[in-house]
């Protein structure tokens, strides 16, 4: 039978970790049922079934799922009954409504993503939420719970007959109170409803006046509350009807009882369904946030960029990943180090990570290969027993016995300082005999240590590799990371300068260490510093490298950039030479028809124009090195790197220019920053924008057409309409002639008679 030490290696409070971030009951109570597999079929089916959701929620994001503790609190109070249920409350039918109807959304998801989650098909063929009741149940109930009156026909009859009766016996009463004496025996005109009949409050002497039953009595004894006797028969046809209602009431819920009886089997297993779908669908929504990989079973373990989970939850980036590998043939690590150095939290990660991939769940690693254990079996902390008597030592060698007798022949075994707590050198015997023990019986096993016999151990045994944890010795820090084939030190003495021992403790207890070492000692330890020092030296050219490596793909990705920009600028230029040799054509054609003198004169006034907007803008005054302006021609900021009397040299955006200064219209930035120009974005595709070139001359209607297209393009527009009017047509087939060569549109064609006709274009941007 599989035994697995769960609360040691923290199992439980990880499955709560994650149980606390679903919000589904259902769900949240599954998570608290996990285990780790039977075997690695089961552990791999389950590992698909996640996959499957892990993949389509890269793409959307996950189905909304609404607490639903109301319901699952509902569900456990009928599930623990053998029978049929016997009553729901109206209120629990709107809970059960509720419920039903977030089923059906939820199954109306996944039919909608059937091809992307096929492995999941049973699960979501299970989920049978039923339809008819729920939408029974919105036809019956308001949300407060009160039953509609559209419940039935007869409730509605019995209803409508009902505030008939009341409105009039309210109008009876009405006249009542409007009698010429009425205030001398009513003590308010209000009608008041008392054991069930409708009465007014009269004064003690009311029988002078009218006459009727008392039905109750102020607590002064000043009030009476009658029943006048012309309101008597519709008082009794009104309690006849509310019976009538009530029955019909009874009979509605009864049938929604036996309606819900009857589907408990199938509610059954669709409530199996749904809870097994969101427990998915939480982890999923849960593991997708982490960088995660599922683990592949075999003989070897190999993990590479292992988190602790519960450390990566809690710590995020601050969390710190470990590399440990074990090939199929070997058996045996020993960890050693200094203390504070990781070696316990690496060795609860390795046992707690093994636990959750043979659950079936992704690990937050890099590369996990595992081995599927029957044993996970674990000696770590303190386990002294004031009640038993026992001490430290003895507490850990009553765990360490029944761990070594009671496991198969597959195992995983972590010792944590394994033989501590007595005479060292009877303690490193007895770990080195518990070794041999488990590795006659196949077991592979991590053990943390302090023992020179235990590391010397390792280092002769083909089946055993060492790690040490890492160690910063110039700043006192551990920094958490595993360095494989180093014996690691423990040092005392440095643990104990860390952490404020005085000085002269410190040199006489390293004195005493120097005298004690021996030669092998020595040796050991300075081969371990080589090795320690080689090991950081691979990481950080590791690390070097694959800086270097990110370096290259920006560079690449750079140049791919670059070379996209280029070659839409290379197109815009091609765009705008082919629209100028256009308008020259254009032009040519129209010098053939009109005197070149009034061709120069049109040149003039053109000329004429920009030398006035020119004169009209005034350069930035006072530029000095260094200054930050904004440049309204160009649209952009740049800085002043040099000047000279006529030049000024310009980094704009990185891009190095010499610019006129008489060209240096704009502002200081600091000054009057620049408004953002906006693009409007009203327009949409069926917006309709228009341009009247009417009595235009072909010249200067192009001009204006070739600047409306740009603009349109810009406002957002899809359609424009080009109106030109009819006339002898030359300004239509000229326009028409411009945009079967314009790059900028799509087609266009001339209006139709319901546009407008012959006398307008129609532009497709």
């Amino acid at each position: 039978m599989k035994s697995f030490d769960v609360d040691t290696l923290e199992f439980p409070l990880f499955c709560d970790t994650l149980r606390r971030t679903f919000v589904s009951s259902f769900a949240s109570e599954r998570m608290l049922q996990l285990s780790p597999k039977r075997s690695i079929p089961e552990a791999i089916s389950f590992q698909n079934d996640l996959k499957c959701l892990l993949d389509l929620f890269n793409n959307i994001n996950p189905p909304s799922i609404n607490n639903d503790n109301k319901f699952y609190l509902f569900y456990k109070r009928i599930s623990d009954l053998e029978s049929q249920f016997l009553s729901i409350e109206p209120e629990e039918y709107i809970t059960i409504k509720d419920h039903l109807q977030q089923m059906i959304s939820l199954r109306q998801y996944l039919v909608a993503k059937q091809r992307n989650i096929l492995r999941l098909e049973p699960i979501v063929s299970a989920l049978q939420p039923d339809v008819e009741l729920a939408d029974t149940l919105e036809r019956t109930f308001e949300p407060s719970g009160e039953i509609k009156d559209s419940a039935s026909h007869e409730l509605m009859s019995l209803r409508r007959k009902l505030k008939e009766v009341k409105k009039r016996i309210q109008s009876l009463l009405q006249e009542t109170f409007n009698k010429p004496n009425a205030d001398k025996y009513i003590q308010e005109s209000v009608v008041v409803l008392r054991n069930g009949r409708y009465t007014i409050p009269c004064k003690t002497n009311f029988s002078q006046y009218i006459s009727g039953i008392i039905h109750d009595r102020s607590a002064s004894g000043q009030t009476l509350y009658v029943e006048p006797a012309a309101c008597v028969a519709i008082n009794n046809d009104m309690q006849g009807t509310i019976l009538a209602e009530n029955l019909e009431v009874a009979r509605i819920l009864a049938a929604l009882l036996a309606r819900f009886n009857a589907g408990l089997p199938t509610l059954h297993t669709t409530i199996a369904a749904y809870t097994e779908l969101t427990f998915l669908i939480g982890l999923a929504a849960f593991y997708r946030g982490y960088d995660i990989v599922f683990p592949e079973f075999g003989e070897k373990i190999a993990l590479i960029g292992l988190h602790h989970p519960l450390l990566k939850i809690n710590k995020g980036d601050g969390s710190i990943p470990v590399d440990i590998k074990l090939s199929d043939s070997e058996r045996l690590i020993v960890v050693s180090g200094p203390n504070t150095g990781g070696k316990t939290a690496s060795l609860k990660s390795i046992g707690l990570n093994h636990l959750i991939a043979m659950s079936g769940l992704p690990v937050m690693a890099r590369q996990a290969n595992m081995v599927f254990f029957s044993d996970i079996k674990a000696d770590i902390g303190d386990k002294q027993s004031l009640v038993m008597d026992l001490s430290t030592f003895s507490s850990h060698i009553t765990n360490i016995n029944s761990i070594i007798t009671g496991i198969g022949r597959r195992a995983l075994v972590m010792f944590d300082e394994l033989g501590t707590g007595t005479d060292p050198r009877e303690g490193a015997a007895l770990a080195l005999s518990v070794l041999d023990y488990l590795k006659d019986k196949n077991a592979t096993v991590i053990v943390t240590t302090h023992f020179s016999e235990l590391k010397a151990y390792a280092y002769e045994q083909r089946h055993a590799k060492l790690y040490s944890v890492d160690f910063n010795y110039d700043t006192y820090e551990p920094l958490y990371r595993l360095l494989e084939g180093i014996a690691g030190k423990s040092d005392p003495i440095l643990i104990a300068t860390r952490l404020g021992f005085p000085k002269e403790v410190i040199e006489r207890a390293d004195s005493y260490m120097q005298s004690m070492k021996s030669q092998s000692d020595m040796a050991l330890e300075e081969l371990n510093m080589m090795r320690a020092e080689a090991e950081h030296t691979k990481r950080m050219l590791a690390e070097q490298e694959a800086r270097l490596l990110a370096k290259e793909r920006k560079l690449q990705d750079g140049e791919s950039d670059l070379q996209s920009k280029l070659s839409k600028k290379e197109l815009q230029l091609l765009e705008e030479t082919y629209a100028l040799l256009q308008k020259g054509k254009r032009l040519a054609d129209e010098r053939a028809k009109r005197p070149a003198e009034e061709i120069a004169e049109d040149i003039k006034a053109v000329s004429e124009k920009i030398t006035a907007i020119k004169s009209k803008q005034k350069p930035i005054a006072e530029l000095k090195e260094g200054d930050v302006i904004f440049l309204e021609r160009y649209g952009k900021i740049g800085k002043v790197l040099s000047l000279d009397a006529k030049t000024a040299y310009m980094d704009m955006e990185g891009l190095k220019v010499k610019i006129d200064r008489r060209e240096l219209v704009g502002h200081k930035v600091g000054d009057n920053k620049p408004k953002p120009i906006k693009v409007s974005s009203k327009h949409t595709a069926e917006s309709r924008g228009e341009l009247v070139l009417v009595g235009k001359r072909v010249e200067e209607a192009l001009d204006i057409l070739d600047k409306y297209i740009d603009e349109s393009h810009l406002s957002g527009y899809n359609k424009v309409y080009i109106v030109h009017g009819r006339g002898s047509g030359q300004l239509r087939r000229a326009i028409q002639d411009f945009l079967r060569t314009c790059g900028r549109i799509n087609s266009y064609h001339t209006a139709t008679t319901e546009e407008g006709g012959n006398a307008i274009t129609v532009v497709e941007l």
